[in-house]
C-alpha cells in the first residue's frame, strides 16, 4: 500500500529546502476572433481528408458540455449521425470524427473525415453539410441524447480506472481550477444538458 507518512518524509527531504516562489499573476486573456477561410493542401497521400473547424467557447462556458455531447452525437460510435451517413449508409468516407476541444480561454470544434478511395472531397463535404443542416432544423430526440450522455459517462468512468489517467484528471483539476475533484462536477454538468441546449 501507499505509506502517507513515508511520502511526506520524502517530500520534506527532497523538496523541503526549496522556498516557495511568488504567487502567479494570471493575465487577463480573451479569445481570438477569426473569419471563415477555406484551405486546400495537396500532398502525396493515399486518401483525401476533410477538416472542418469552428472556434467555440472556454471550458467554463455553459455551452462547453453541450458541445462535447454534440461531438459524440455526430461521430462517436457506429450509431452516431456522421458515421451512419458517411460510412455505413452512403460510404463516402472510411472514417469520420468530431471533437470539441475547450480550454481556459476558448475552444475549437472539429469534424474530420477520410474520404473513400472512389469518392470525392465534395461528396464528403455535402454529407457533412446535410447532417449539420438536419441538426439545426430538428430537435434531437431524447433517447439519442440519453444514449450520448450514457456513452460520455461510461468513457469518463473507464478513463478513471487507469492510474495514469486518474492522476492527469486530478492534476489538471488542481492546476486549472484549484480543485483536484473538479472532474466530479463534470458529471453533473453533462447530465444537466437538455434537448433545448
Amino acid at each position: 500500500g501507499f505509506d502517507v507518512e513515508q511520502a511526506k518524509q520524502w517530500i520534506a527531504n527532497y523538496f523541503g529546502a526549496i522556498s516557495r516562489g511568488p504567487d502567479v499573476e494570471r493575465p487577463e486573456a480573451s479569445a481570438v476572433h477569426v473569419s471563415a477561410a477555406r484551405v486546400v493542401q495537396q500532398d502525396r497521400v493515399q486518401f483525401s481528408r476533410v477538416y472542418w473547424a469552428w472556434p467555440t467557447v472556454s471550458e467554463s462556458d455553459p455551452d462547453a458540455a453541450p458541445l462535447d455531447l454534440l461531438a459524440m452525437l455526430l461521430a462517436d460510435g457506429d450509431a452516431s449521425r456522421l458515421m451512419q451517413a458517411m460510412v455505413i449508409k452512403s460510404p463516402v468516407a472510411v472514417d469520420v470524427s468530431a471533437t470539441s476541444e475547450t480550454s481556459e480561454i476558448g475552444g475549437l470544434f472539429k469534424i474530420s473525415a477520410t474520404v473513400a478511395p472512389d469518392k470525392s472531397v465534395s461528396e464528403a463535404e455535402a454529407l457533412i453539410e446535410e447532417e449539420l443542416t438536419r441538426l439545426r432544423s430538428t430537435t434531437i430526440p431524447e433517447p439519442e441524447l440519453t444514449r450520448v450522455k450514457a456513452r460520455y459517462r461510461t468513457e469518463m468512468l473507464v478513463g478513471l480506472t487507469s492510474p495514469l489517467q486518474r492522476t492527469l484528471v486530478i492534476g489538471l483539476g488542481l492546476a486549472k481550477h484549484d480543485d483536484p475533484h473538479y472532474y466530479r462536477s463534470l458529471f453533473t454538468r453533462y447530465e444537466a444538458v437538455t434537448v433545448a441546449d
